[in-house]
């Protein structure tokens, strides 16, 4: 099964994909970096992995880059 790390500001409802991944543990792993910089900066933003569902991520789908600075 695939993952990905995604983040959200709100809502874990209102989520963006961060990265995708192999493995649980790949993506646990990350996550851990992701959270670390979060906590550092004073940010309430979370993220979480998921699964990612059959058919659900192509491998040649377009690929959306938000930039995002906190301060």
């Amino acid at each position: 099964m695939k993952w990905a790390l995604v983040i959200w500001s709100l809502h874990p409802d209102s989520f963006q994909v961060f990265e995708r991944f192999q493995t649980l543990e790949q993506c646990l792993s990350k996550r851990e970096t992701v959270i670390a910089a979060f906590n550092q900066a004073d940010s309430d933003f979370g993220s979480s992995c998921r699964p990612i569902k059959p058919g659900g991520a192509k491998a040649n789908s377009d690929i959306v880059v938000h930039k995002l600075t906190i301060r």
